[in-house]
């Protein structure tokens, strides 16, 4: 899975180009929700569940009841509903993976090959490659619009996404020819090289430092902050400071500072775009004060799919610049909370085991990097909500579930 999405747009806009059958092109770009509802399904119930699963798998029969009020036609309800499934089955894949012999130690060799990939593309098509490689050899957007009817803004005919252009340079796009999943997702396996770094089991600093930059280079404010969050809530995770944060402290200072004086202008455009009147935020902050208001007229919900990025491809919608808001807007005030308290009862469950734990226990990294992404998820859900997209909330709910069934067992094993 991990593998699939990087690859999957890259792979099926080049054989789109070379004339292949539109109905083999929608399988594969369905292929990964495919997946993980056969395999979530089968998973289900073949272990005893734990607090956190029964919690999301009754808040998917609570939002099973708003597909029967929704306005919309019902295929676009469906493709709303398919959210609240993946939620649910990627989870379940995780807590099943866990229990897998030698999975942890495994996965750890395979992130490596994906971060190689995702970094040497990125490098060639950001600094080398011409962008008609997006017309001629990967027609990304226009294969979403002739094989799934996407609507999907260009930045002109270039075969580039409409928000291609940050505050003074272009965003960096890597393999999914798009800034925002391309952000999402290295921070997602970026964290498990912080890990492996920060707790002394692998000599990963260029890594860090490499995917760093590359976050940077997306330009997408909600996960740069959110990354800085999550690296000071490590740091702190303890009144006693570790050697090694002080030492992760005092370069991402001197980090900062270098950049700083390196792209003042860029420093600049992003301050503006944040806390100006003339800044991007403005659009956010309306995008905010309407989804509220919509969810303060209706607080039990309209429907499944009323706010979702992908039905609103397709139809008007109420989509805001907030994960949690949308799913008001869908489900309600109860939904909204409902989600909400389990991800950060999943994130005080996780720091408890982080707090308790020998770093040298088996899985202990894997529940940092959980931690770290909870933490970045959870504030980039509140000013974005691009966390509910499907290629993104898929290897977010695995690694959720994958960390979930590690604290429990060793909470068990203490318990007997």
């Amino acid at each position: 899975m991990f593998y699939l999405i990087p690859l999957q747009d890259l792979l099926v806009s080049f054989f789109f180009k070379l004339g292949a059958p539109l109905t083999l092109l929608r399988f594969f770009l369905l292929l990964k929700e495919g997946v993980v509802i056969f395999w979530g399904v089968i998973f289900l119930f073949r272990k005893q569940p734990s607090v956190f699963r029964i919690s999301l798998l009754l808040f998917t029969i609570y939002a099973t009841l708003f597909i029967f009020i929704s306005d919309l036609p019902i295929y676009y309800t469906l493709i709303g509903f398919r959210t609240y499934l993946l939620i649910l089955f990627s989870f379940t894949i995780g807590e099943h993976l866990s229990n897998t012999v030698n999975f942890n130690t495994l996965f750890l060799k395979h992130i490596k090959t994906i971060f190689l990939f995702l970094l040497v593309f990125s490098f060639l098509e950001y600094f080398i490659l011409p962008t008609k490689i997006w017309i001629d050899l990967f027609p990304v957007i226009e294969m979403k619009k002739v094989v799934i009817g996407l609507f999907i803004p260009q930045f002109y005919d270039t075969g580039l996404p409409d928000n291609i252009m940050g505050e003074l340079t272009r965003r960096m796009i890597g393999p999914f020819n798009e800034p925002l999943n391309m952000a999402y997702f290295t921070v997602i396996l970026l964290d498990f090289f912080v890990a492996l770094w920060f707790f002394g089991r692998s000599n990963s600093s260029i890594t860090v430092v490499i995917g760093s930059i590359i976050l940077f280079f997306t330009q997408t404010r909600a996960v740069i902050i959110g990354f800085i969050l999550s690296i000071l809530g490590l740091i702190f995770k303890k009144i006693k400071i570790r050697k090694r944060s002080l030492l992760l402290l005092s370069a991402s200072l001197f980090f900062g500072v270098f950049i700083l004086m390196l792209f003042p202008k860029w420093f600049m455009g992003l301050w503006s775009s944040i806390f100006t009147t003339e800044g991007r935020n403005v659009g956010h902050i309306a995008a905010y004060i309407d989804g509220i208001q919509h969810l303060l007229l209706q607080p039990w919900g309209r429907g499944v799919g009323i706010s979702s990025n992908s039905v609103g491809f397709a139809t008007t919608n109420l989509s805001t610049e907030n994960a949690f808001i949308n799913i008001g807007l869908e489900l309600g005030i109860i939904g909204m909370l409902w989600i909400l308290s389990t991800l950060v009862a999943m994130l005080l469950r996780f720091r408890r085991y982080l707090n308790n734990q020998s770093s040298q226990v088996t899985g202990y990294l894997i529940v940092v990097s959980a931690y770290l992404v909870l933490i970045q998820f959870i504030f980039a859900g509140f000013v974005a909500p691009h966390i509910m997209t499907a290629r993104i909330l898929i290897p977010f709910m695995i690694l959720l579930g994958w960390a979930s069934s590690i604290v429990r067992t060793r909470e068990e094993i203490k318990v007997f």
